[in-house]
């Protein structure tokens, strides 16, 4: 519809040429969305074998140097 304010002629092509099937938007999807799941399964299972094997990557780590932390 964006386009059919610039030209009519390309919207009515877009429309039978370029707006893709039900089939083609589910596998558009799972392409687009794949990558990012595994890098966070990758993630998820680093930090679980830092926690299990190196414990001290769960401490939080804190900023001494704040000086909103000294008593006045």
């Amino acid at each position: 519809m964006l386009v059919s304010a610039f030209s009519r002629d390309f919207a009515k092509e877009m429309w039978r040429s370029w707006v893709p099937e039900g089939p083609g938007v589910v596998a558009a999807g799972v392409m687009g969305w794949l990558p990012p799941l595994m890098a966070v399964a990758i993630g998820m299972v680093v930090k679980s074998l830092l926690y299990r094997f190196w414990p001290a990557t769960s401490k939080r780590i804190q900023n001494f140097g704040r000086s909103d932390d000294r008593v006045a």
